[in-house]
């Protein structure tokens, strides 16, 4: 790997380990936080999800999208709705307010998600991704 793909390789780790975190930070925080809000058990439990499901579903459009607007737009788009998501939560003052910034957050997490590691994989040589993305 040639010295720029290196330190390219490096950065993109880096962010995707500080994009990860971020979420599961948040995570557990949010159904209690809705809680706090006046929400019921059950309405805690779906803002506690939503975010996972919302970025499965998403998934399936975020692929091609990557291939369309590119990796970097559509990394630094990703950021922007999960720096978003995390204005939305401080905002709320409603329950629901925590299921809107959960839904830009899932968003968010799934745009990420897609171009980061695609991306990594692109920097890595052919031989060596499935060992270097820890799949063997």
């Amino acid at each position: 790997m040639g010295r720029s793909r290196g330190r390219d390789f490096r950065l993109l780790l880096a962010a995707t380990f500080f994009y990860g975190t971020g979420p599961t930070a948040v995570v557990p925080l949010s159904a209690g936080y809705a809680g706090e809000l006046g929400a019921s058990g059950v309405f805690m439990g779906i803002a506690g999800g939503l975010m996972n499901i919302v970025s499965l579903a998403s998934r399936l459009f975020v692929g091609n999208l990557a291939d369309r607007v590119g990796k970097r737009r559509l990394t630094i788009c990703g950021g922007v709705l999960m720096v978003l998501a995390g204005v939305a939560y401080t905002l709320a003052y409603l329950p629901w307010m925590v299921l809107v910034a959960r839904v830009f957050h899932g968003i968010g997490f799934a745009c990420c998600s897609v171009s980061l590691f695609t991306w990594i994989s692109n920097l890595l040589p052919r031989e060596r991704v499935p060992s270097d993305l820890g799949l063997r």
